[in-house]
């Protein structure tokens, strides 16, 4: 008996800035609606195998999806753009509190 092919995904040539664009307005939506997988899905960088019968491709989807999820997290330069941005905007919340309860 032969071995079945290794599942095959629909894919984009090149992921460009745009994809990456796409991907950084939409994550924090995706976050609050519980589904942060759909800021990757919501790129259009893979497309969803139709054949339900195809659990090896649907399973190749997830898994990519988590990978590109979590290596972009794991990133030094944006965990580094998050902790500055977080460092700014939490000291501007703070502060502006602070001023109103001065007053």
């Amino acid at each position: 008996m032969r071995p079945s092919p290794p599942p095959r995904l629909r894919l984009v040539r090149h992921v460009t800035h745009r994809h990456g664009v796409i991907f950084a307005e939409t994550w924090w939506e995706s976050v609050k609606e519980g589904d942060p997988l759909w800021a990757v899905e919501a790129t259009k960088i893979m497309q969803w195998p139709n054949d339900d019968d195809d659990r090896a491709a649907q399973k190749l989807y997830v898994e990519l999806q988590d990978e590109i999820l979590i290596r972009v997290f794991e990133d030094a330069d944006v965990l580094s753009a998050l902790a500055t941005a977080f460092e700014r905007i939490a000291a501007d919340v703070i502060e502006r509190q602070r001023t109103q309860q001065r007053s």
